[in-house]
């Protein structure tokens, strides 16, 4: 195996092509995040990102994308923005990701939502964490009904609240497909207080972030669409998400709300505009995200197993690339650095805004 390492925009038609087959044969690559769109999107803001063309002899056997940093280190394409990683290939047994490395011309790559089940990667996660997802195969009735069976209360109460906000201030209007604008400005905006409130670090405080939401939403192709979404009161706007999805499944990316109804959780009432809209897109999965918040637990019916962790080759970059994830590992475990400290914000701060530069 052999690779040509080239940036994004270069890939031809041909090479695309090919990319959209592969992801379209398997079914593990269903995120958006493993279209070449979204590779596009990135190469059009960044120019570190690259793609590792997987080659023997002249057969395309597959794609590798990344961001290339100093010293031939390697992150993820997307850095903090890429909800999933993993190898586009289309062989019997996967690639080993030593060999892609050495290919590609790589010392090391620190990844943290790797597909779990990536055998070129999964003897190589030092940890494991779910990204809960929304089954909507059957339709949000069934879905729906599989949440009461299963104990959950969440949809039922979020049918209270809205027949109490509609009754007390009119009726609530979903939008699939808005225009940015006004509703882009607003939700960038709710984004920016909801940082400052909870001390995190505002992703759209970066210019590239910014124009790579603005390409997302500006690409429309059968199996990839960047999507808008509003949830209206009358004239006001209490929601907005901002998204992506693929042919299979809409990527729960950027949501948030007008904290002034926050008591009628408006966001969670998108989300479920969004879950039965997915019927008459013939999506079959909404991908809520890595992490822990309660209403993923209560909303969602399974989860997609992501990894963490580092592979690099022998030499100092290899004690390099130790030592910072040693500090970062370090970091979090300290009790000062728990979330609801300040030192805790802080360290979470540093860590993140190193994923996004």
């Amino acid at each position: 195996m052999r690779a040509d390492v080239i940036h994004p925009g270069e890939l031809d038609e041909s090479l695309l092509a090919r990319w959209r087959e592969i992801v379209a044969r398997r079914e593990y690559l269903r995120s958006p995040c493993f279209a070449p769109e979204f590779a596009l999107a990135i190469g059009a803001c960044r120019p570190d990102a690259r793609v590792g063309v997987l080659l023997d002899n002249q057969s395309i056997l597959g794609f590798f994308a990344f961001q290339l940093g100093r010293f031939a280190r390697a992150r993820p394409l997307g850095l903090a923005l890429s909800d999933y990683q993993g190898v586009v290939h289309d062989l019997p047994e996967a690639p080993d990701a030593l060999d892609i490395l050495r290919v590609c011309g790589l010392r090391s790559f620190a990844f943290d939502h790797m597909l779990a089940g990536d055998p070129s990667f999964a003897g190589l996660c030092e940890s494991i964490q779910g990204s809960p997802v929304m089954d909507l195969s059957a339709g949000y009735d069934a879905y729906c009904k599989a949440r009461r069976d299963a104990g959950s209360k969440q949809i039922l109460k979020l049918g209270t609240l809205r027949r109490k906000l509609e009754r007390e201030r009119g009726e609530i209007r979903f939008e699939r497909s808005a225009e940015p604008g006004r509703v882009l400005e607003t939700l960038l905006r709710w984004k920016s207080e909801q940082c400052q409130r909870t001390g995190s670090v505002d992703i759209f405080s970066h210019a590239w972030t910014l124009d790579l939401a603005a390409r997302i939403l500006e690409t429309h192709t059968p199996a990839f669409a960047g999507t808008l979404s509003a949830l209206w009161l009358g004239d006001d706007l209490l929601a907005a998400h901002l998204g992506m999805r693929s042919d299979r499944v809409w990527h729960y990316w950027f949501p948030s709300y007008d904290h002034d109804y926050a008591k009628f959780s408006p966001g969670l009432l998108l989300l479920l505009e969004m879950a039965r809209a997915c019927e008459d897109l013939s999506l079959i999965e909404v991908d809520l995200g890595k992490g822990e918040a309660e209403y993923k637990k209560r909303l969602a019916t399974g989860e997609v197993p992501l990894g963490e962790g580092l592979i690099e080759t022998p030499g100092l970059v290899r004690s390099a690339s130790r030592v910072l994830r040693a500090l970062d590992s370090w970091a979090a475990r300290t009790p000062w650095a728990r979330p609801a400290t300040i030192p805790g914000r802080l360290v979470r701060r540093i860590r993140y805004r190193r994923r996004l530069t």
